[in-house]
Formats: C-alpha cells, structure tokens, sequence
C-alpha cells in the first residue's frame, strides 16, 4: 500500500507543479485578488504533496530511528497544511462562485481548520481511532458544504468557464463516495483513497487553469481586433491619413503635442498640423470632442 500511495504522491507532484505554474502565469495576465489566493492555494497544496510523498517515502528510504524522526517531520507538516486546506477550500469556493461569506460561515471555517489540526495531533499522538474518524468526517464536511454551496448558487453563475469547473468539481465529488465511506471503517483504502482523490482535484484544477488562461487570450484578442475595427472604420469615414492616426493613437495615450513630435521623430509645427487637419476632417475643436468622438458606440 505504501508503494501504491508514493507513486500517487510523485504523480500528485507532477500535476500541482503544472497548476502553480499556470496559476501564476494567470495571475501575470490579469492581476486579479483570487488568482493571488490561488497561488497560496496550490502551492500549499504542493506542499501538502510534498510531505505526504516524503512520509511514505521515509520508512522505504531511511532505518532507525532517522527514519522516525523524518516520518513525525513530514507527518506533522502534512497536517499543519491539511489544516489550512481545510480553512480555505470554504473560502476560496465562496470567492470561485462569487458568493460572499457570513461572518458566521467565515468564523466556522476557522474553527473547522482548528478542529481538523487538533483532532490530527491526538491520533498521531494517542492513534486512537475516535480521533482518526473525527478527522476524516471534518474532511467529509468540508467537501460536502462545498458541493452543497455549488448546487444551491450554481444558477447564479453567470461565467461558462467557472460553470464547468464546478460542475466538474461536484461529479469528482460525487463519485468518490463509495470510497469514501469505507475508508472511514477500513484505515487501509484510506491509504489510498485520500491522495487518489485529491489527485482527481488537482486535475480539475489544472483543467480549470487551462480555460481560464484560454478564455483570458481569447478575451485580449478580442479586445485588440475591436480597437483594430474601430480605428479602421475611423480611418475611413473621415478620410484619416496613416500619420495623422499615428498623431490621434498617441493622443489617446494622453501625449502633449511636443511628446508626440519627439515620439514620431517630426517637429511640433508638423504635429500641429497634423491635428488640425483631423480637426477639420472629424468637424471637433478639441482633443476632449475628438476622443469622445472615437467613442462613440458607431466606432
């Protein structure tokens, strides 16, 4: 069984590798808050993969008593990182949904993660099995209030690509539960339940990451073929030369008429000119009329 579960771990590794590495390219294209968290998120998961692979590795790998020490190391970081997991699963699926949390809710989660950290340290200390059930139904719990806030506001979910995370996060969910229950009276298909099913979360994470960052380039090219069209059709409703659009693109940008000769490498007399001959073609008689001009929904 330990083999099985290293093996699952070193395969954990690879996946969470490639998540936190498209997370933080994520996080490089838009900047957003939760893709911050998400970094936290994965690369605590990383961790977690991490110890869990080094505590099954320790017995193989080492003897004695350096053996022991290494296993209660990656054993107690295992559970330190479990904890904190448990906390922020509840808050990161309330940011995913866009569904604010309680301060009720906020405080449970709190507790939940404490719970969780202590009821860990007393079976690695006592290895009693009341505090190994108690354990794993706080896991149960958290997974379950995670499949049940995605089913009551999965209506509300206006983006496509979240949709099909979370509803892939409640199959994933669903179907674990013929393991989970046994394993909650049989300690040896914990073993290997626990890591086969976080592997499976880990791969809708990385499925989730993928259509983010596709549907973020999609979005950006986009964009730029709109601000194409607009310029085009510009360009040719009010007969705009190529280096007057040069003069109005810098304009946009806020430039002062000597910024911009120094930006095309001409004189300010020739920028002058340049804007008033625009002005008289786009019938405006100030930067202010013309940008509120290329505005307008018509361009």
């Amino acid at each position: 069984m330990n083999i099985i579960a290293l093996i699952i771990g070193i395969f954990a590794i690879s996946i969470i590798s490639m998540d936190l590495a498209l997370a933080i390219v994520l996080h490089s294209k838009n900047k957003m808050k939760w893709t911050g968290w998400f970094i936290v998120f994965t690369a605590v998961l990383l961790g977690l993969s991490i110890f869990y692979t080094l505590e099954k590795l320790s017995p193989i790998a080492f003897e004695g008593k350096l053996s022991y020490i290494l296993f209660r190391i990656w054993e107690t970081s295992f559970i330190a990182g479990s904890a904190f997991l448990c906390t922020f699963a509840i808050h990161f699926i309330h940011f995913l949904i866009a569904q604010p949390m309680s301060r009720f809710t906020r405080c449970v989660s709190y507790l939940i993660g404490f719970a969780y950290f202590v009821e860990s340290l007393l079976y690695q200390i006592q290895s009693a099995t009341l505090h190994y059930n108690i354990r794993y139904i706080i896991a149960l719990v958290v997974i379950f209030y995670i499949v049940a806030i995605i089913i009551k506001y999965y209506k509300d979910i206006s983006d496509s690509g979240t949709r099909v995370v979370v509803k892939t996060l409640m199959i994933v969910a669903f179907s674990t539960i013929p393991v989970i229950i046994p394993a909650l009276f049989i300690r040896s298909i914990a073993l290997i339940s626990a890591p086969s099913i976080g592997l499976a979360f880990f791969i809708v994470f990385l499925v989730f990451l993928y259509i983010a960052i596709t549907k973020d380039s999609k979005e950006n090219n986009s964009a730029t073929k709109s601000t194409e069209e607009r310029e085009k059709s510009f360009v040719d409703s009010y007969g705009i030369s190529v280096r007057e659009l040069d003069v109005v693109r810098l304009i946009k940008k806020g430039l002062t008429n000597k910024e911009i000769a120094g930006e095309l490498s001409i004189s300010v007399n020739t920028v002058n000119n340049h804007i008033s001959n625009v002005f008289q073609k786009t019938n405006v008689r100030s930067r202010i009329d013309l940008l509120n001009l290329m505005e307008e929904p018509k361009w």
